[in-house]
């Protein structure tokens, strides 16, 4: 598989889980959404708008998601909703390259974290800010199951720990 049918194996509606250690404050939290991944043509307004403001070229663009979760986080009553916009820039080596993100909902950020998809066909996500990385990766373990975890570091120490488990409930119609 290569990055580009990775996105593409990953488009539908997910039903996902999540437990978070936050390992500064001795804390776990954990939350439970419904993410919804459609492909994007490269051409598409959103995808031309989020490499805008990366200052790339959407000619680059090897391809591209959206992302839209709602859900809800802990005790928290109130619903949580994200929408967010990703580009995949590839590089000279296959399966390799920067991927650029546009979060518009909760609030807007714009992010990049470099990719690596391994021989394995994990992916791997290494992201930095504000003073963090935070490294995640992604597999699928079928066609209707897939597993994340992440790492977020800070000043040498690890901050915060998460694994997901995402279980498709609808695939997205073929184009």
């Amino acid at each position: 598989m290569d990055i580009k049918e990775f996105f593409e194996k990953s488009c539908g509606k997910w039903f996902s889980q999540r437990t978070s250690q936050h390992l500064t404050y001795s804390q776990s939290e954990w939350g439970k959404s419904d993410i919804y991944i459609d492909m994007l043509a490269t051409d598409d307004d959103s995808v031309i708008r989020a490499c805008d403001e990366h200052g790339v070229s959407p000619n680059e663009a090897l391809c591209a998601v959206q992302v839209k979760w709602e859900g809800f986080v802990g005790a928290e009553p109130s619903k949580q909703t994200g929408m967010t916009v990703l580009v995949l820039i590839p590089s000279d080596t296959p399966n390799t390259g920067t991927l650029l993100r546009k979060t518009l909902k909760p609030k807007p950020v714009l992010s990049t974290a470099q990719y690596v998809l391994d021989e394995d066909e994990a992916l791997s996500l290494t992201t930095a800010y504000d003073g963090a990385t935070s490294e995640e990766r992604i597999w699928f373990v079928s066609d209707n199951l897939r597993l994340r975890t992440s790492m977020v570091k800070r000043a040498d120490s690890f901050n915060t720990s998460s694994f997901v488990s995402e279980i498709r409930i609808l695939s997205s119609p073929k184009s």
